[in-house]
């Protein structure tokens, strides 16, 4: 695998979320300015936790924040905002299958990574910047 794929994006949020097949295979969530690399069976495992507590929080009358962790990385989201990540963790969930199975001939994603979001990932960091 040379390029890398998108597996799931949403402009929408109020910040960016798009998860991407690495050209080593790895798994991406980016979520704002925060880019979290892992390897595939690491996103499985990430993606049922994130099922986990989603099913916790189903009640409408729920207002509050989920804090994910991986490694070292945390990220704090409102209730409304981690169902919105949660469906687009599951989209690529899904679109990671369908690169499993495609592996022999190549197939991954339905879109190679466009430059403008390669900009967007792959940005310096700017230390004097905070979101």
């Amino acid at each position: 695998m040379e390029e890398s794929h998108i597996l799931a994006h949403d402009a929408g949020s109020r910040q960016p979320t798009c998860i991407y097949r690495c050209g080593n295979g790895g798994v991406h969530v980016f979520y704002g300015y925060v880019n979290v690399g892992m390897p595939p069976e690491h996103f499985r495992r990430f993606k049922k936790a994130v099922d986990d507590v989603l099913t916790n929080i189903t009640d409408p009358e729920w207002d509050g924040h989920v804090t994910l962790h991986y490694g070292t990385t945390s990220l704090v989201l409102s209730g409304r905002e981690f169902v919105r990540f949660a469906s687009t963790i599951s989209e690529a969930a899904e679109a990671l299958e369908v690169c499993k199975a495609g592996e022999e001939n190549g197939q991954c994603g339905p879109e190679v990574l466009p430059d403008h979001i390669q900009d967007l990932v792959f940005q310096s960091y700017d230390r004097n910047r905070l979101n």
